[in-house]
């Protein structure tokens, strides 16, 4: 049986988005929209993450755009608990490569494990140059980033939202490695966690 993915995303704002955050989301949507694997379902986590409420209107913005990608399954509401294989956590203002799917199947069926984590190695991308740079996090086998993925080959019993992503990897175990240059963490004014310090080495595609 092919491995179910569903790519589940944070979009919880009590706010109204800005119309530069709706081009961050369009943005990220078309980078969805662009993947060579295109066996994916995405859903959009509005009203129901850790106890925020978002706002209907800026669901309904947001649906608006993701209308323009016929190609993809954009729903929202919650995901079905425990039926993907391949669950991907990702925010909605960050942007993955056309292969982000493909590589995640490929390591899925080469992996032993039954039960792991997926850590793709996020890349920094400055929105103001368009310059590419390595995370000073430096995430490994003990710290899950941002981009964490779950993969459940038999029973299904975690969420990828069960923990904020840095403790997923200690409430799963194990742990495989995902290069950098798949996973792009998007740096942007309104953006308060993420940033670019000045500190970071330039990253470029090898």
């Amino acid at each position: 049986m092919t491995s179910r993915v569903a790519i589940i995303v944070r979009s919880c704002y009590p706010k109204r988005m800005s119309q530069e955050s709706l081009e961050r989301y369009d943005k990220f949507l078309e980078s969805l929209s662009n993947q060579t694997d295109k066996a994916f379902k995405v859903y959009i986590l509005c009203n129901t993450l850790y106890g925020k409420n978002g706002l209907d209107s800026n669901m309904l913005s947001m649906d608006t755009i993701s209308q323009r990608y016929k190609s993809l399954s954009v729903n929202y509401f919650d995901p079905p608990k425990y039926t993907y294989e391949i669950e991907a956590r990702i925010d909605n203002d960050d942007i993955v490569s056309s292969q982000y799917v493909e590589k995640l199947r490929q390591i899925y069926n080469l992996t032993d494990y039954h039960t792991f984590m997926i850590n793709p190695i996020p890349i920094k991308l400055d929105i103001t140059t368009g310059k590419y740079y390595e995370h000073e996090q430096g995430y490994n086998y003990e710290g899950t980033s941002m981009f964490c993925v779950l993969c459940q080959k038999k029973e299904k019993k975690h969420y990828i939202y069960d923990r904020p992503h840095s403790r997923m990897a200690k409430q799963v175990g194990a742990v495989v490695m995902m290069e950098a240059g798949h996973t792009f963490l998007v740096c942007h004014g309104a953006n308060q966690l993420s940033k670019i310090t000045g500190l970071e080495k330039e990253w470029k595609e090898q």
